[in-house]
This record gives structure tokens, sequence and C-alpha cells, in this order.
């Protein structure tokens, strides 16, 4: 039964041959490295998640593991290279393991490229994988079974003596992979982070073998003879096997699943928050946040379907005598025939179901000052049981590996032990954009005498990383948007400072220290007319481009500044002020601008020419004298008393009764002397004069009360000619009623001025009723400006009230 073993060791080594085309995985130096970016994803989706790249391809990668309890290679190789052509090398420098452990075998070969991750922003990322895998495991070998393998001739001593071997199984696959990863933060509770991610996988098979041999029983009586045979095996291979070196995809479309969960302990997060942009509560994306960190994954679950090589059967083999020479090949398909020929096919089915590696890895890394980490690993490798035959799988191990790492340097020495109870250190280091490593430094350097493993893994790099957000200035926005980083700013004007507030960076602003507004780069518009200040030359107050930026309110052509009657268009002449009157004499300085005068009374008349103003002369329409007031000298009842100190100027009488006479003249039973009205007669307690009747008094109120007037004119306004008309009717109604007229101002303007309207006022209402008939003769007019107040002219209601037209009924 030596050469069936033969022919099981030979169909391993075929499948290592042809299948040398791709690479393998085991980067344990690197998988929790920070930095490990697209690499990390592929032991742990969750770790793209809040990485330390924008963006990670590793561009191409490779690696190649073995690990065996059966066989040991002399460290002499290490030193003298050239051994390896002494033809007596294999005999002299490899030993079979000798101890009472099954034996077995494990190797495998991955190769990627392309392979990325993208961060989408602090909560998610995605990413890519493309890569080649190959494994081959042979577990399980018993001791005894292993010595008739591999030794030349039998040992006389199991000559002859039944031997029993179980559950012994050897496998191998290649397969390509390509993978979408997508992370996800599902939980930030700044001390607490958590994130989640998942790989979903596309397979496609390129070749599968395996052996199980559940039972195999048998006796040696000769070197290539055995009888008592039976032999329980389970065979399966894909039908391109032997044609793999082709690249043909054998297997049906297939797929896998890898998910895990990393959490993060981060007692000191607000050390890793910042402010930036107008966004706050920011982590620092360039920046390991965490003490600790527990990651937690599950990978390659999943499984190919192959279809099966044809004759690559179960089988059964019950046989008295079996003779193994006629088996030793190479050649699957001579192998299929052979055992098709010689026992009893126990299954046939055309496809067979591939496991793939599952795993579980449990790791937690420790931060022990910055840069510095250690992480203790462990790996549960599933498939190694007796449930299905057709699978690959890792190892168990675990692992210490203290840690160096920053952006572009990183340095990691993995202590690994594994369940071939081997113990090794290795040494990664990471080199900007290239990857080195191998997990078995003690073997590679010649400190084990025995070396039972070797491993090398490689890796280039195209990573874009996170950098510190840079703010040169301190104002909060990163010098990317930053327009003025060297000066402190506003992040509405791209951190560029605006000194006066106005909304306009001061590189922009023409006037960077007075508020100003954006059509002007920034200078002010005080007055709001749409000329800049510093082109205006009236800033505070608005006016037209045409006049520099000044006013000219009467629109005279005259700037208000220069116009000495802003408000009232005039003449360039008289600085802006008009001449109403047209005699020579501005309005600003003419008391009676209303009326042609004379320069020497400021623009006021002397009707008649006796050198007193008509605002100053009582009689202005008679020459009269200064003394008199401009009335001339006048004594109507011949009495030789002046009409102006006359108490009766109609009636004659002595001095001494202020020429009035000692007698009665209307009778009314009141002295003359004493009588208010001495020519009609009234009564003695209303002074010898007639009391108004109560209805007539009305009429006279009311034509008082409504008695209103344009606005600084002597024009007596519409609304007030009812009233006066009805006066006028009664006047006439009543001839023995004269009227007294009586015109006052407040003391706004000059009192020159005032006396003036006030006299202006009286004699237009005197007009007004004249020309509804009452003879002129019985109204006198008198005008007094501001003299006489009825209320206070500090209030606006005071001074209302103080200009008025008074209106009188008197008697002669």
């Amino acid at each position: 039964m030596k050469h069936s073993y033969k022919i099981i060791i030979a169909l391993i080594a075929f499948t290592i041959y042809n299948i040398n085309s791709v690479f393998s995985q085991n980067y344990l130096a690197f998988s929790s490295d920070n930095y490990a970016g697209a690499t990390g994803m592929l032991y742990q989706p969750a770790s793209i998640v809040d990485s330390r790249y924008k963006f990670d391809m590793e561009f191409i990668g490779a690696s190649s593991q073995l690990e065996n309890n059966w066989w040991s290679l002399s460290n002499k190789l290490i030193f003298n290279p050239n051994l390896i052509s002494d033809t007596n090398f294999i005999n002299q420098n490899v030993h079979q393991i000798q101890n009472d452990l099954n034996k077995n075998v494990y190797q495998t070969i991955e190769a990627r490229a392309l392979t990325f991750m993208v961060s989408l922003g602090e909560k998610s990322a995605i990413g890519f994988s493309a890569r080649g895998r190959q494994m081959i495991n042979i577990d399980n070998i018993d001791p005894d079974a292993a010595a008739l393998i591999t030794s030349a001739n039998a040992d006389q001593s199991i000559m002859n003596t039944s031997l029993d071997y179980q559950d012994m199984s050897q496998s191998a696959v290649a397969f390509m992979e390509y993978g979408l990863t997508y992370g996800q933060v599902v939980l930030d509770k700044k001390k607490h982070f958590l994130k989640a991610g998942a790989t979903v996988k596309l397979l496609q098979g390129m070749g599968a073998v395996y052996l199980y041999e559940k039972n195999i029983q048998y006796e040696l009586v000769a070197q290539d003879s055995a009888i008592n045979v039976d032999a329980d095996v389970k065979f399966g291979a894909s039908s391109n096997f032997e044609d793999i070196i082709d690249f043909k995809f054998n297997a049906k479309p297939g797929f896998g699943l890898d998910f895990g969960f990393i959490y993060e302990f981060r007692p000191n997060y607000k050390n890793y928050k910042y402010e930036m942009d107008g966004e706050k509560d920011l982590w620092k994306r360039d920046e390991n946040k965490y003490l600790f960190k527990v990651s937690f994954s599950v990978l390659d679950l999943g499984y190919m379907n192959f279809e099966k090589q044809f004759g690559s059967n179960d089988f059964r083999i019950q046989e008295e005598g079996f003779n193994t020479e006629d088996i030793l090949s190479f050649s699957l398909e001579e192998f299929s025939d052979s055992i098709n020929s010689s026992g009893s096919v126990t299954g046939n089915e055309n496809m067979f179901k591939y496991k793939l590696p599952t795993t579980i890895n449990l790791n937690v890394d420790y931060r022990i000052i910055k840069h510095l980490y250690v992480n203790v690993n462990g790996r549960l490798a599933l498939n190694q049981g007796k449930e299905h035959f057709s699978k690959s799988h890792y190892l168990n191990s675990a692992s210490i590996t203290p840690r160096y790492e920053t952006k572009w340097f990183g340095i990691s020495v993995p202590l690994r032990y594994n369940q071939y109870r081997k113990f090794n250190a290795g040494l990664g280091l990471r080199l900007g954009p290239l990857w080195i490593g191998s997990n078995n430094l003690l073997a590679l350097t010649g400190i084990q005498d025995e070396i039972t493993s070797a491993d090398f893994y490689m890796a280039i790099k195209i990573p874009i990383m996170y950098k510190a957000p840079k703010d040169t200035d301190g104002d909060l926005v990163s010098d990317k948007l930053d327009e003025c980083d060297n000066d402190k700013g506003l992040l509405s004007l791209k951190g560029c400072p605006d000194s006066d507030n106005d909304g306009i960076a001061n590189k922009d602003d023409k006037c960077p220290y007075t508020a100003g507004i954006a059509e002007f780069n920034g200078c002010p518009d005080t007055d709001g007319d749409g000329i800049a200040d510093e082109y205006d030359k009236c800033p505070e107050t608005a006016g037209l481009k045409t006049h520099q930026g000044c006013p000219d309110t009467d629109e005279d052509g005259i700037i208000d500044i220069n116009d000495s009657c802003a408000s009232i268009a005039g003449l360039e002449i008289y600085n802006g002020c008009p001449d109403t009157d047209n005699d020579s004499i501005p309005d600003n300085l003419d008391d009676c601008p209303d009326t042609k005068g004379l320069q020497k009374f400021n623009g006021c008349p002397d009707t008649d020419n006796d050198g007193i103003t008509d605002a100053l002369d009582l009689c202005p329409e008679i020459a009269g004298v200064d003394s008199l007031q401009g009335c001339p000298y006048t004594d109507t009842d011949g009495d030789s008393i002046q009409d102006k100190y006359d108490h009766c100027p109609k009636i004659a009488g002595p001095i001494s009764n202020h020429g009035c006479p000692d007698a009665d003249t209307d009778n009314d039973s009141v002295p003359d002397k004493d009588d208010l009205c001495p020519m009609t007669p009234g009564l003695v307690s209303n002074n010898g004069c007639p009391v108004i009747e109560e209805e007539y008094q009305e009429i006279l109120n009311t034509a008082f009360s409504n008695l209103e007037f344009v606005t600084n004119k002597a024009v007596i306004s519409r609304s007030s000619y009812k009233s006066l008309d009805e006066l006028a009717a009664l006047m006439i109604k009543k001839a023995e009623f004269r009227l007294l007229i009586e015109g006052y101002t407040d003391n706004v303007g000059k009192e020159s001025t005032n006396l003036v309207l006030s006299q202006k006022r009286s004699l237009a209402v005197k007009r007004h009723l004249a020309s509804r008939g009452v003879q002129t003769n019985r109204m006198d007019t008198k005008w007094f400006g501001e003299a006489n107040p009825i209320s206070t002219n500090d209030t606006k209601e005071g001074r209302e009230k103080n200009r008025r037209v008074e209106l009188k009924v008197i008697f002669d």
C-alpha cells in the first residue's frame, strides 16, 4: 500500500506544480496596521471606514506560505545556498520529523492587483478587490503512513501486519475572486465608536481536487503487494485539473461573503475633534483616536461548484490481493481509470461543492504611546472536521505583534504560535508604497536549526492619505478654501478679514476701514444717492450725479449748499433765492417779498410816499407824519382835538372831556364821555353799546373759527369762504354794524416780515367781504404781527392759536 500513498503525494505534487501561476496570503504584520488600507480590507472589511486614507490601491501584491510538521530543512542552506546543487543535498539536509503526531502540510499562494478602497466621508467607504488564490491542505496523515510514503523500502517489522488508518485528507484548489466592500459607521458616541463592513465576492473556480481516506486497512506482504485490502475513499477532481495552466475556468460562478465589526474606545476624543470651514465636531481624519480597539471578522463564507472530471468518483476497494504498480502515475486520468477498474464506485456525482477556507478572526489593538501599538490576534480556522471532504482551510493561530507606525513608515514584529505547535517571529516593513515581510524570521535568519515553514509577502501601493487640516492663520477656515491664509478672516469671505464689517473682504475693499457697499468696492455711500462718498461733495445728503452728489431741492440749478433759498427756486444772481415781487431785492432779504418795495425799506412799499413803510403806517394810503405813525393831522369834529386822541372824533367836545360833549348824543342814558358807542344807542350795562343778538354772534364766531390761510401766504383757503359769505350777508342786513379786522402771527421768522404778513391777511379779509357787497368804510383793519399772543409760542399748538385774524363788530 506504500505505492498508493505515493500516488497521493504525486497527486499533491502535481497540484503544486500546475498552480504555480498564482500567489498567496498572510499579511499578519500589516493586517491590523492603521495604514493597512485596501490590504486590511481583505482581513477586516470594516477597516476601510474612518481610514487614514482618502484612497488606497494595492497596485500589485503577492504572498506565499508553507507550514508543515512532516519535514524539516537544515538551516545550512541559509548560510550556503550552493548546497542545493549537491546530489546528496536531500538526503543530508531534508529530514522527516520523527514523533507520534499526525503529519500535516499547509501551503497557500495568493496574488492580487488593482485592489482599492475609497473613503466616501466620515461615515462610509467602499472598496474593490481582485485576487487569485491557491491552497493545498494535507491533513491527519498517520505517522506510520507518513513513514511508509516517504521511505524507499518498507520496514520489515510491519510486513504481514494489519495496518489501519482513519480520516486522512488531501485537497487543493485554485480560484479567482472579485469583491465589492462597503463599510459604515454604525455608532458614534464620541468615547464609543463602532463601525461595520461587509464584502460580497464573485468566485470563479480554476481547478480543484480532493482525496479523503475515511478508512484504509491492509496487510503488506511484499514491497508492491498487499492483501486483505479494505479502503473507503472520497475522490473528486475538476474536469480541467490537468490543464489548469491554460487558465480555464471550470466552476460555475459562486458567491462568498466577508463581514466584520470594529469597536474603538476613545477616552480622549476631545483631542481629536476640531472645527473647520463652518462645520463643528469633526473628527481628525489623519489621526488614530483610540486607546484600544477590538476587531471581529468572519471571512470566506461560501463555496464553488465544480464540474467533476469523468471517473473521479468515490470508491471502495475490497480485495484479497492488490498490486500497486499498476496505478503509479502522475496522470490523473490514469489514476481515475485505475480506481474505477479495480474497485467499486460508491459515488459518481457530476458536480461537487468546494468550501472556502472560512475563518473567524478576533484581535485587540492597544495604543501604548503615540505611534507604538501592540496587537493580540487569534484566528480560528474552520473546515477542519470530517463532515465535508472538498474544502480548504487555514491554520489556527495566536499572535502578539508589537508595532511602530507613522504615515510613511511602519515596522511590525509578529510573534506567532500555530496549531502545528510551531512558534516563530516575523518582521514586516512598510516603506512608503513598498511593503515587504515574512512571518518566519527565525527560520530565514537561521536562528532555528530546522526549518519547517517559510513565507514571504510584498505589495506595492498607491496611497492618498488624509492630511491634518491646515489653517495657517488660525481663523478656522482651511488653507484650501482660505484666500487669505496669512490673515484671520471669515468663512463667508473665504477666510479673508473684513475690518469694517461691511461684508467685503479687505483685499477687495478700497475702503477697508470704513463700511461701504459692493457697488463701490467697499467704499461708503452715506446718503445712498449712488455716488461714493469719496466723489460726493455732499456725502451726507442725497444728491444728483450732475451736481457731484449734492442736492438741488428747488431744482433751480443751484445746489443746496450754495443756495440761500434751498427750498424755493430762485436765481443764480441772488444765490438761488427768488425775487417774487421783482423789486430787485431777493425774498430772503425782502421784508415784503410779495409786494414790490424799496431798497431802503428792505423791499417794503411806502404807498403814500410819506417816508413811513406801509407796514408801520396807520394810514398807508394817505401821507402823514411820523409822530402820527404815518397819518395826517386830522380833527374831524373841529374841536381842536386831533382824532387820534379824541374819544369822540366825530362829535365836538371839550378837551376836559377827551373831545366828547357833555351831552348824551344817542340818548341812551350813557354820557358821551363814558359811552363806548356815543352815536349808537346801547345799554348802560354794556357801556352804551348795543348787545349783539346771539344768532348774529354765532355767525361772527363761526367766521372767526373757520378762517384759514394758505401756509405762509395771505391767501384765504377756499374752505373759509362759506362762513365769510354768511358774515358779509349779516353786515349788509345790519347797516349799523361796523367790523374791526385785526391780524396776528406767531414769533417764527423776522418781526418785520410777521408784521407785513398780519397786515396782508387782515386786508385780504376786508377785500373778500367788500367783494361780497360790504362797504369798505364800515370795515376797519389793524395788524400787530407777533404782538399780543393768546397762547405760548413754545409749542406747535400754541403757535397755531397765535396765527389768527380776529373779527369784532363795533359801533359809532
